[in-house]
């Protein structure tokens, strides 16, 4: 074994402790499942009920065994060697740009979402002088942080439906928008 073949055993080994630390989180809400949370350590999740994404670790792995492998093939090629050590860093870097902008985006969204829904006390528009108030979400003006945070939480739990409802038909999607416009078919 030549000392490019033993430093890149080296790397793949720190490549897969890094896969295996730093995680991608995701929370399983009520009807919803998979709902991205962005990275963070294995120690320190992040707030809300996220677990570890096992199938993102396991793909992140297999991208690095893949990658390592072909630059332990390719490491008396030190050029060939040095290519595919930048790709690797390069692909790693971006997937996890990406990815975390995805899920704080998302988690954005479901956030302004559920203080919207928390804020509008559920009001419909008055109608004369009466407002009806379907108050699910109402939170009192003397309510204490706590409860308000478990009314936020609930209503993200709503919000994350909406957003990311899954998949369903073309058909289904046109009804759906039928039967809220109250337009004829």
């Amino acid at each position: 074994m030549t000392r490019s073949q033993r430093i890149i055993l080296v790397l793949y080994g720190l490549l897969v402790a890094y896969c295996c630390i730093w995680v991608p989180w995701v929370a399983n809400l009520e009807g919803i499942k998979d709902v991205h949370q962005g990275y963070g350590w294995i120690w320190s999740p992040p707030t809300g009920t996220g677990v570890p994404s096992l199938v993102a670790i396991v793909t992140r792995i297999g991208v690095a065994t893949g990658l390592s492998a072909a630059a332990f093939v390719a490491a008396r090629r030190w050029k060939l060697l040095l290519l595919t050590v930048l790709a690797l860093a390069a692909g790693f870097g971006t997937y996890d740009y990406w990815t975390m902008r995805a899920a704080e985006k998302q988690a954005s969204r479901i956030d302004e979402c559920a203080v919207a829904k928390v804020a509008s006390e559920g009001c419909d528009p008055p109608i004369g002088e009466f407002q009806v108030c379907n108050g699910y979400y109402a939170a009192f003006h003397n309510a204490s942080p706590g409860e308000e945070s478990a009314i936020v939480l609930e209503a993200e739990k709503e919000c994350a439906a909406e957003i990311k409802p899954g998949p369903r038909s073309a058909h289904d999607e046109i009804e759906e928008y039928r039967r809220q416009h109250r337009l004829k078919q």
